[in-house]
């Protein structure tokens, strides 16, 4: 009786182990090379968000992240001091995760010491091919939605450098600029 059993066991062995079979044809995958960190953090990090906004009406821009940016009306000035009406292009990158800043290349130091980040933005205002700016007197105001939050945070701006601590260095107070260039509510 045991041999009965045995035979076709050997047998039903022998055909699994006959009929797997290594498949012979492959996929040829040609992944996207890169050539540099940079080259990899440009190709991963989130796109520019772009925005139209009436610089006469101006108004409120939410990104995608939830960064809310409020422009009074008639705020915003060419590069010879005139009143720009009509159509604006606002650009926005934001910062807001640790994937953010890494593929960002963006150091979270200031002048040699570590910060904390409740998130960061890069904002740019152009009509044409001219870059705009705030007019005297006048301020865009910026929330930020980050999670992370310490009574004690405080508006820091992004000089770009090339000392040992990255591209960024973070000041309270950039040259050329007052205390209150920004105002976080």
């Amino acid at each position: 009786m045991k041999n009965r059993f045995k035979i076709p066991f050997f047998v039903l062995i022998l055909a699994a182990f006959y009929s797997c079979k290594k498949d012979e044809t492959s996929t040829n995958t040609n992944p996207t090379r890169v050539n540099s960190m940079t080259d990899f953090n440009a190709s991963h990090k989130k796109p520019t968000q772009h925005f139209t906004m009436n610089a006469n009406t101006a108004g409120s821009i939410i990104t995608t992240g939830g960064i809310e940016f409020y422009f009074p009306p008639n705020s915003l000035i060419n590069s010879s001091g005139v009143a720009v009406t009509g159509n604006v292009d606002v650009q926005i990158d934001e910062v807001i995760t640790k994937a953010d800043m890494f593929f960002n290349e963006i150091s979270t130091h200031s002048d040699g010491r570590p910060l904390k980040s409740g998130g960061a933005f890069k904002i740019k205002v152009t009509q044409g091919s001219e870059t705009l700016s705030m007019a005297s007197g006048q301020q865009y105001h910026a929330w930020l939605t980050s999670n992370y939050f310490e009574p004690l945070m405080q508006t820091y701006y992004g000089i770009p450098t090339t000392d040992q601590y990255g591209i960024i260095n973070w000041t309270t107070t950039p040259p050329g600029f007052t205390q209150d260039v920004f105002t976080n509510n």
